[in-house]
């Protein structure tokens, strides 16, 4: 009798937990063009404290796909009360409106991009190579795959054609569990003190390089010399991929 084996891309490697979300869901009648949003944030409150405390930039995949000018989204911090929250009055407005409630806790794909500068999205079922940096405060919408992390390295390991062959080779369609699963050279949120001269060297190269270097640069640092095709690379993080979950 054969054994299953479980398909990798749906093993999350623990090295890598918090960085790889779904998009947010948020309702429509929270979303504002650029015009409404304009009028929002030049409003007063009674408070005096303004609007801009509870609308940020809302980006989903039709705008990473250019096909719509970027919005903006009623999103109340999690630390605020039903009480405080309605002394912004437009904003409050409509969420009542919207049939909306105040969030019970902050979740954590919020929480993840409050830490860093911008994160890596792209449109979720498409093929790799789509991510692209946002810049926070912005709130990644439902339909990406959201990469919370601001580092140049790891930007570029995911743009590469060894990310591509990962996903590749486990449904060809971009989803969270391909990230999440992913074996990176090093794991990511690694310290760069925790890191060899080598390891630094190496990736400073990979951050400086484009192209053909780029996916010479990424291979050095799994310790790869010459890689056939894309089936190659793939069994060889397929490998990656059986130690680090045994090893944990």
């Amino acid at each position: 009798m054969l054994k299953h084996v479980r398909d990798p891309a749906r093993q999350p490697l623990a090295e890598n937990a918090g960085i790889a979300f779904a998009g947010a869901r948020v309702r429509s009648g929270l979303l504002l063009d650029a015009a409404a949003a304009d009028r929002m944030l030049a409003a007063r409150n009674p408070h005096g404290k303004p609007n801009a405390d509870v609308l940020r930039p809302y980006r989903d995949a039709d705008d990473l796909r250019g096909r719509a000018a970027g919005r903006w989204v009623v999103d109340f911090p999690a630390d605020l009360s039903a009480e405080e929250a309605s002394l912004y009055a437009e904003p409050w407005q409509l969420l009542v409106a919207a049939g909306g409630v105040l969030h019970a806790r902050a979740d954590p794909l919020r929480i993840a991009v409050a830490r860093i500068e911008w994160f890596l999205a792209a449109p979720a079922g498409l093929a790799p190579r789509g991510f692209a940096p946002i810049e926070t405060p912005a709130l990644p919408g439902a339909g990406l795959i959201v990469v919370a992390s601001d580092d140049d390295f790891l930007a570029a390991v995911l743009q590469s054609g060894v990310f591509a062959a990962w996903v590749d080779g486990h449904g060809g369609r971009l989803r969270t569990g391909h990230v999440a699963s992913f074996p990176f050279p090093w794991p990511p949120g690694t310290e760069l003190g925790a890191l060899t001269r080598e390891q630094l060297e190496m990736r400073d190269r990979v951050v400086r390089a484009h192209g053909v270097d780029l996916e010479e640069a990424i291979a050095a640092t799994y310790g790869w010399g010459d890689v056939d095709d894309g089936n190659d690379v793939t069994d060889r993080l397929r490998g990656m991929h059986r130690s680090r979950i045994t090893r944990a």
